[in-house]
């Protein structure tokens, strides 16, 4: 998603909001749904078709020590015909404490549209000015698109929702790895 189309969705979920709360004060309730349409159809966009993708990942068999303002695990979804778009543009989504994870698009655990995605992992310290920055507590094991487009695993073809998706991730007694040119290395606020 470039720079231009990332604003644009701000500015649709500033008009969404802006809408949802005109709607509280008439006599008819917008729902949700139809503050999201009111406020892409305003930006000239229409919201794409979006399945579910969610499930769980363990590190080292346990679930990750992922707090979203501590540690958090970051799951990022690589198109990889598009390999430069920066990583704060990238659809992702932060672990939670028992390593459950569901992307959203437009409503919380909706999905992502269909298309084929590399999935990548880092765990980075939450900085209150920065956003996410390194070193990869993960060892910049699974953090490099390049590197897991090789592995079947952290390919996925995601044409229709999938709420089951496992990811069994070994850190402990293997060597950390130098971040390769499109790795996920830090995600930074702006």
């Amino acid at each position: 998603m470039d720079s231009g189309r990332r604003l644009a969705w701000r500015r649709i979920w500033l008009l969404a909001s802006l809408a949802a709360l005109v709607a509280v004060g008439c006599s008819r309730t917008q729902t949700g749904d139809e503050a999201v349409d009111a406020a892409l159809k305003a930006q000239g966009l229409s919201k794409e078709t979006v399945y579910p993708l969610a499930g769980n990942v363990t590190v080292d068999g346990q679930a990750p020590k992922s707090e979203p303002k501590g540690n958090p695990m970051v799951i990022v979804l690589n198109d990889m015909s598009k390999p430069d778009v920066p990583p704060r543009e990238r659809r992702r989504v932060v672990v939670n404490a028992q390593g459950e994870f569901a992307f959203t698009t437009y409503k919380e655990g909706d999905g992502v549209p269909a298309g084929k995605y590399v999935v990548t992992f880092a765990q980075f310290e939450y900085n209150k000015k920065k956003g996410l920055v390194g070193p990869d507590q993960l060892k910049n094991l699974y953090n490099d698109p390049d590197k897991n487009a090789q592995k079947t695993e952290f390919v996925i073809d995601h044409q229709s929702g999938k709420s089951d998706c496992v990811f069994k991730l070994e850190v402990q007694g293997k060597e950390a790895e130098t971040p390769g040119p499109h790795s996920l290395t830090e995600v930074l606020s702006k």
